[in-house]
């Protein structure tokens, strides 16, 4: 199974990213971010990572 998501300091995050299949989840991604990144970079990252997922669906 993953490591822990708050692993190496990092601290779990409240977003997640879900995505859908046939109007139902078929994947969901934990974050965890260290503690002193600014919001507004997680949200970019995560927003990032789906955009990028998307791209390939």
């Amino acid at each position: 199974m993953g490591r822990d998501l708050g692993a190496d300091g990092l601290h779990p995050y409240d977003g997640q990213l879900t995505l859908d299949g046939d109007d139902k989840p078929i994947a969901r991604i934990h974050f965890a971010f260290a503690p002193d990144m600014p919001e507004d970079m997680r949200m970019a990252l995560v927003q990032g990572v789906g955009s990028a997922i998307a791209r390939h669906l």
